[in-house]
């Protein structure tokens, strides 16, 4: 199992390709997509609270004057925008009101693992890294090191750093495959990091090991056979 890192500017995948790129970057994100496996979040966790999955878009479109999009009134772009500014507070308020109350659970019921993910998941929705962070790793304490949750952890390292594969997070990779070799999280994020370092049959292994191991019913197959593609394209491979 190999995980060591080419190098930090070595990443295939960004959690999010900026809205202003010079032409060489706009040039190589056409030229290539990346794999699903970023920052942006489609969550929900493991087990009882489902799974956190990594998400990502290969290109940021801006569409600035485009003839093919029908001009509205201004008012009306108004009205857009004063609908998706309410929609956003309440969406805010929904997330504030969540996290207060998993912070009473956690708070009230401190020795469970349940109480502290659902606390983490709740902090991730808001982007609180460090304090979903915090949760995992209470919850981690309190699993006796729980394979699963080692996995979520170097998830959520990965997502603070922007989608990239960091050295903590891969060593904790390492350590839940060596102890839970079909683990899904981590074999997804052991396929992440090989694809970001240019490996890209090792890539391509880890994800069909995925495939294979995940339950048909979680979302891991299909993401898996995604990547698979992206990877094969990439490293100008035949789809296994």
């Amino acid at each position: 199992f190999i995980l060591s890192r080419r190098g930090e500017s070595a990443s295939r995948t960004s959690s999010v390709v900026e809205p202003v790129q010079d032409a060489r970057d706009k040039e190589q994100a056409a030229e290539k997509a990346a794999p699903i496996g970023s920052a942006s979040l489609s969550k929900a966790m493991m087990g009882a609270i489902s799974v956190l999955i990594f998400g990502s878009t290969a290109l940021i479109y801006v569409m600035l004057g485009d003839p093919t999009i029908e001009s509205k009134p201004l008012a009306s772009r108004t009205d857009e925008r004063q609908q998706e500014q309410q929609q956003n507070q309440i969406k805010q308020a929904g997330l504030a009101e969540a996290l207060s109350a998993a912070q009473d659970e956690a708070k009230a019921n401190p020795q469970s693992v349940e109480a502290h993910l659902t606390l983490a998941l709740a902090y991730a929705r808001l982007d609180d890294f460090d304090n979903e962070i915090a949760s995992l790793r209470t919850a981690q304490t309190l699993s006796n090191d729980s394979p699963s949750i080692k996995a979520m952890v170097a998830e959520a390292l990965s997502r603070q750093a922007g989608g990239q594969i960091i050295l903590p997070a891969r060593a904790l990779i390492e350590e839940v495959l060596d102890e839970s070799p079909n683990e899904p999280r981590a074999l997804f994020m052991a396929g992440l990091a090989s694809y970001q370092d240019e490996f890209y049959q090792q890539a391509i292994a880890y994800w069909m090991k995925l495939a294979d191991v995940a339950p048909a019913s979680s979302p891991w197959p299909a993401l898996a056979r995604q990547n698979i593609t992206f990877a094969a394209e990439a490293g100008g491979l035949p789809l296994p």
